[in-house]
């Protein structure tokens, strides 16, 4: 098996762990908030969950070149399992609190990272470049689809069975990611030469440097940090403001609908490779997100949002 095929094998177990910690991820979030009744934990909870992996994201990226890429995957998949066994045994005995939370998700986010760099980058060595396009808009839509069917799945989930037994399925999940990775085989990373072996450090700043004499990439860089801090700030709002007088089932069906426009993005880009000039496409994007955002507090209903 090689080739897309095996692209599509390795995304099959991907899809099915990403689904299981959505769960986990918005169920947390949830049971935090409705614990504490305080938008700060719950926000401390969302930053711990995703700074660790910015920070050292680029850290990140110069070691899973140095390391055999199946290895590497395997490990952050099997670390990711045992912190949440971790988050199971303390939910499961009545020790679970706040810094406990804070600690995982953030051991948490720096195996995703492993996974997400490592994977990511895997993807080039596995698909040919003429179907690139579709293994990343395949991709996308996977993400999409579970940002559509994570929270809503969990918030019907918290109702109902709780959230010990989605911790559970959570766990069962990264059977599906382990087990596809086992099996799969997948290309070795090309060596470098031991002449041209640098530091990690040494790494990082050699692809600042770079960045810096792209100024169009750099700039690039800077929107899209902008962009995601916004969008980012009113979604961490939502679920507190919907949670306030409605149920957790209700909070992820809102929640779930932001997973639409990712899914029909993926859907779109599948066929169109976008226009000439991919810039224009890039600010026309950032043109529509600002408008929204802008337009959200005219509305007072939910319905709007």
């Amino acid at each position: 098996m090689s080739g897309l095929k095996l692209f599509y094998f390795i995304l099959f177990g991907q899809s099915i762990s990403l689904l299981g910690s959505s769960l986990t991820g918005f169920a947390l979030g949830v049971w935090v908030y409705q614990t504490s009744e305080s938008v700060m934990e719950f926000t401390l909870i969302l930053v711990a969950s995703t700074l660790p992996g910015i920070v050292l994201g680029p850290f990140i990226g110069s070691w899973v070149d140095r390391l055999n890429r199946k290895s590497l995957l395997v490990g952050a998949q099997a670390g990711s399992a045992l912190i949440i066994m971790g988050l199971a045994f303390l939910y499961y005995y009545d020790l679970l609190r706040f810094w406990h939370i804070a600690v995982i998700v953030s051991l948490g986010s720096v195996f995703a990272t492993m996974l997400q760099v490592g994977f990511t980058s895997t993807v080039t060595l596995m698909v040919p470049t003429e179907d690139l396009n579709k293994a990343n808009a395949a991709l996308g839509m996977v993400l999409g689809l579970v940002q559509l069917a994570g929270p809503f799945l969990a918030g019907k989930a918290l109702d109902t069975i709780g959230i010990s037994t989605i911790l559970l399925i959570d766990i069962v999940s990264f059977s599906f990611g382990l087990g596809t990775l086992l099996l799969a085989s997948l290309p070795s990373t090309p060596a470098k030469p031991a002449d041209t072996q640098t530091s990690v450090w040494e790494e990082v700043k050699e692809a600042y440097r770079f960045l810096k004499s792209k100024p169009g990439v750099l700039g690039g860089l800077y929107l899209f940090t902008l962009i995601w801090f916004n969008v980012s700030a009113v979604q961490a709002l939502i679920t507190p403001l919907v949670l306030s007088y409605a149920s957790p089932s209700e909070a992820g069906l809102i929640m779930s609908v932001a997973g639409v426009g990712a899914l029909l993005g993926g859907a779109v880009m599948m066929g169109w490779k976008g226009p000439e000039r991919r810039m224009y496409g890039i600010l026309g994007a950032a043109l529509a997100i600002a408008f929204i955002l802008v337009l959200l507090p005219v509305y007072s209903s939910l319905v709007w949002i």
